[in-house]
């Protein structure tokens, strides 16, 4: 198994530490290359500072700095994956048939009236358009 970066340079990661930088070592368990890790801070060009850090040659910039922490804040508050479940094929429910029936009445004018007084009758719902 590969290093992480804490791991790989530990006298930067004492020299970071005794320097207020404890986002940057925290971060840098997390990561086996300096290029990815200037990555995940911003940086779009090979790593950037991050080896510099790490050597003790250089200290990171308060933006660096709030960079990592947003990072870690949003490792932090992103839930683990859920486990891939296996397949289990589901049998759908049996369709309902409604127990009605949704008949069309035309009626002319004052007939309506009747004919709904009919349908109320025989238990129908009646629904005027």
């Amino acid at each position: 198994m590969t290093k992480s970066l804490y791991d790989q340079y530990p006298d930067g990661m004492k020299f970071l530490a005794a320097r207020d930088c404890s986002e940057i070592v925290e971060m840098s368990r997390h990561f086996t290359k300096q290029t990815e890790m200037g990555i995940a801070l911003g940086f779009h060009d090979s790593g950037s500072g991050v080896g510099k850090w790490l050597r003790g040659e250089s200290l990171p910039s308060k933006p660096s700095k709030q960079s990592a922490r947003n990072w870690l804040d949003a490792r932090i508050a992103m839930p683990a994956p859920l486990p891939i479940a296996t397949s289990v094929m589901a049998t759908p429910a049996p369709i309902e048939k409604p127990q009605g029936v949704v008949l069309m009445v035309v009626c002319a004018g004052d007939t309506a009236a009747r004919a709904q007084k009919v349908l109320a009758m025989l238990g129908c719902e009646v629904v005027e358009v």
